[in-house]
């Protein structure tokens, strides 16, 4: 009898733990943010988008994408748009590259062992599958303090942009990535 209740017990405290951990797993965070401690952020109403100045001034497919998203969810927020010289803050945006190491393809191995009494030798013979470099890009949003061009609000996004999509699918991403980093500006405990 007490031996099936420990086991039922077990049980139960199995399954809770392996829900709990599944649960948390998709529980992830859209971004990682940083801002400037003791900045009054209630102070700022109106912003301006400061394109990162690459390619030669032109803007890329993804900077109109990213520029789109953040007007939206800036305006939802009750931000007012204006020219730069009249802006409270700056909203900025980069790219992040990081190289990431794939692994693609099978791996083979073989082994073989000889075992004589307590005693025995094995060799092993192992393939890696191929590997590519490949470089993926996070998406980084700023805010900057017109007065002096600092960063006092940051938010990297936690997954890289994704390969490709659809040029509609692209926009659904860059517009959820965006609303995701842009639901900690202004910090709510600063």
């Amino acid at each position: 009898m007490f031996h099936k209740r420990m086991i039922g017990g077990v049980s139960a405290i199995l399954v809770t733990l392996t829900l709990t951990a599944n649960l948390s797993g998709c529980a992830t965070k859209a971004a990682r943010y940083d801002y400037q401690p003791g900045r009054d952020f209630s102070t700022l109403k109106t912003y301006a988008l400061a394109p990162p100045s690459v390619n030669g001034g032109a803007t890329t497919l993804s900077d109109a994408r990213i520029e789109n998203a953040i007007r939206l969810f800036m305006q939802n927020k009750g931000f007012q748009m204006v020219d730069k010289a009249k802006a409270d803050v700056w909203s900025t945006w980069r790219i992040k590259v990081e190289k990431e190491i794939r692994r693609n393809g099978i791996s083979y191995g073989f082994g073989y062992g000889v075992a004589s009494g307590r005693t025995g030798v094995g060799i092993s013979l192992g393939t890696r599958p191929p590997a590519e470099e490949v470089m993926r890009g996070k998406l980084v949003l700023e805010m900057v303090d017109p007065q002096n061009s600092n960063v006092i609000w940051s938010a990297e996004a936690a997954r890289p942009l994704s390969e490709n999509d659809t040029p509609a699918a692209k926009e659904a991403e860059i517009r959820k990535l965006v609303g995701e980093m842009l639901q900690n500006f202004p910090p709510k405990d600063a």
